[in-house]
């Protein structure tokens, strides 16, 4: 079954759906009984949510030349024109100035390579001790001149974290021991600061659209309703 005919029968259901809601009880049973095999419908919505899916994590996970590297040598098509490149790592703030978390400074690794060394630094202020924090993840990967989001999936991509504290390395990395930089909740509130350090990425299982390119990062984290902080980061990635 292609996926006309699958858009044909959800077009169907929804129309007799939406008469179910205006006549009586006998007319609705009348009306299921009119849609046959109704649990064959359920299963092709699936199948083709499912594939359409498995379409999207392929097109995302081919790895792609970073836009510094090739800008200048290829045109992009006119229709295709955007101008929100990745030429280098850079974060902006996108929450208000009244968050209680404050980043100054951020530095990473332009662009991040794994397994390898990487390098991070950071100048941040908290005026509230943190407890909890809960986080709206979204990420973009841009693949042949188009920004496509990373869909959610086995609490990977662009997924809402309820508890980012449990998600916090464990044993702590050692140059973040050795400035006594918390790495575990609770944080409490204060000045925070670590001077670009070079931390070793070991080989780990990682997405498979964690692949060669350039990537939008936008990261809201609350805690208990109360915005901490948002971050849009711009990042290229090697493998």
């Amino acid at each position: 079954m292609n996926w006309l005919q699958v858009i044909g029968e959800i077009t169907l259901f929804l129309i007799l759906f939406g008469k179910t809601l205006c006549t009586s009880s006998q007319q609705q049973r009348d009306l299921i009984n009119d849609l046959p095999d109704f649990e064959h419908y359920f299963e092709n919505v699936r199948l083709f949510y499912n594939k359409s899916f498995d379409h999207l994590t392929t097109l995302l996970s081919s790895p792609q030349l970073p836009e510094r590297y090739w800008r200048g040598f290829i045109q992009q098509p006119s229709d295709m024109v955007d101008n929100d490149s990745v030429l280098k790592f850079s974060w902006s703030n996108c929450g208000s100035t009244k968050d209680p978390v404050i980043f100054k400074s951020l530095k990473v690794s332009d662009p991040i390579h794994f397994p390898g060394y990487t390098t991070l630094g950071f100048d941040i202020k908290t005026l509230v001790n943190i407890t909890s924090i809960q986080m709206n993840l979204k990420i973009q990967k841009k693949v042949f001149f188009l920004w496509i989001t990373v869909p959610c999936r086995h609490n990977v991509g662009s997924c809402f974290y309820p508890d980012v504290c449990s998600l916090m390395p464990s044993p702590c990395p050692k140059p973040i021991i050795e400035r006594k930089l918390p790495c575990h909740c609770p944080v409490p509130k204060g000045v925070y600061l670590l001077p670009p350090t070079s931390f070793y990425v070991p080989p780990i299982s990682i997405p498979s659209w964690l692949t060669r390119g350039d990537y939008k990062i936008t990261a809201d984290a609350q805690q208990h309703g109360s915005r901490l902080f948002c971050l849009e980061l711009r990042i290229s990635c090697g493998k």
